[in-house]
């Protein structure tokens, strides 16, 4: 199994504890990040993860000039996003890798994705749950066609054949408008009809427990994926206790934080009015209120029993040659 990822210097924490859960949980696993502007101090923490994880890990540097024509949209994108397009060529002699965003923490064996036969498909990914309409709309996809690029099972020899790589690089930087959600819109359209659709077990979106009930079951999860503005490191949310657990394997040697930083008084009181939801469900008799207390109950036990043994060490494992 060969991992890739994809961050600049302000997804460094989710790099490091993306490629140890997925360790962790995937012994065959070796990695290769695509590091954008990062500096020669936070090359040697990968070389030193490596070293403990006991596992592949090769940096492949780039530099945000490569991306200078290409819009980033949104304040929470970077021109890193872009990086996975490159893969097809940073990778020649690769027939196939798992694409993984640096804001995802793996939860379990992710093997059954990883061999699924793609034949006739550019990849496989997740259909993503809710999509912009104004995306949908401007590329003319129906709902259930579009997938979440933050997962993606990538037949290189299939993007290779048809340049789809190539393809995607030149729209964005000459129609960016026709492509809103720029490189996983442009994916979505160049590889319509060729993308094989996973469980969604393997992409689910880090938000709130409320959310999440309506796809799978907790126990099912393999992938968690903070979305949007919901960075562990950042700042707290309802799975960011699963991504803490993980990067407390590893603090001695990334230096990373035990803990969320400090919030603000805004997302404190969003928590505690979740928290007085919860408790005001435990008392009460029928209704919505317990129907509220039996979608959170499930993944707040999930989440409890994931994060009950912390502890700060890592796995030493044996490296693989997949």
């Amino acid at each position: 199994m060969h991992i890739v990822t994809a961050s600049d210097k302000n997804y460094i924490p989710g790099v490091l504890v993306l490629i140890a859960s997925a360790a962790r949980h995937n012994p065959a696993a070796r990695f290769t990040v695509l590091a954008v502007d990062w500096g020669n101090a936070d090359l040697d923490r990968l070389a030193i993860l490596a070293t403990r994880l006991n596992t592949v890990i090769q940096a492949i540097p780039l530099t945000s000039e490569t991306f200078v024509s290409l819009d980033t949209g949104r304040k929470h994108h970077t021109t890193a996003m872009y990086a996975r397009l490159l893969i097809p060529d940073l990778l020649p002699d690769q027939d196939r890798v798992l694409y993984m965003d640096s804001d995802m923490v793996v939860t379990g064996p992710l093997d059954r994705a990883w061999t699924v036969n793609l034949h006739g498909y550019h990849a496989a990914a997740v259909r993503c749950p809710h999509p912009y309409p104004k995306t949908l709309r401007t590329l003319g996809l129906a709902r259930e066609n579009y997938v979440n690029s933050g997962f993606l099972v990538m037949n290189l020899q299939s993007w290779r054949a048809e340049d789809i790589a190539a393809t995607c690089l030149s729209a964005l930087a000459e129609t960016p408008e026709k492509f809103p959600s720029q490189d996983e819109a442009a994916i979505n359209y160049f590889c319509v009809g060729r993308i094989l659709y996973l469980p969604c077990v393997y992409n689910i979106y880090a938000t709130d427990f409320i959310h999440e009930n309506q796809l799978c079951q907790p126990q099912d999860i393999r992938v968690l994926h903070f979305m949007m503005g919901k960075k562990p490191w950042v700042r707290e949310s309802a799975f960011s206790p699963v991504w803490y657990h993980e990067a407390a394997r590893i603090a001695p040697i990334t230096r990373l934080a035990s803990g969320p930083p400090a919030q603000t008084f805004r997302h404190w009181l969003r928590r505690a009015n979740q928290h007085r939801k919860i408790w005001q469900a435990r008392f009460s008799i029928g209704g919505p209120r317990k129907r509220y207390l039996r979608q959170h109950v499930p993944f707040m036990t999930w989440v409890a029993e994931i994060t009950a043994g912390s502890q700060a060490s890592g796995t030493p494992r044996t490296p693989s040659k997949s």
